[in-house]
């Protein structure tokens, strides 16, 4: 059965991402950020300002999950 797209659905696959993300499983929480933010893209458009959030978001995630990465490299190494 086909996931309805709509800004709920995509609310709730957020939800549980940050979820995901604040107990550290970074690999359970990455699909359902792009798949809120697919969905809010292709009911909102892109032009939408929500989109400009919703990468802008995403892209704060990315960077901050590559510092953590770079932290725990960094201390394991020395």
């Amino acid at each position: 059965m086909p996931k309805p797209k709509h800004l709920d659905t995509a609310r709730s696959l957020n939800n549980l991402a940050e979820l995901y993300e604040a107990m550290g499983d970074y690999a359970k929480a990455e699909p359902l950020f792009n798949e809120a933010l697919e969905i809010r893209q292709k009911v909102l458009g892109r032009e939408h300002s929500d989109m400009d959030n919703s990468i802008s978001s995403l892209s704060r995630r990315c960077s901050m999950r590559r510092r953590a990465s770079l932290q725990k490299n960094t201390r394991y190494s020395t």
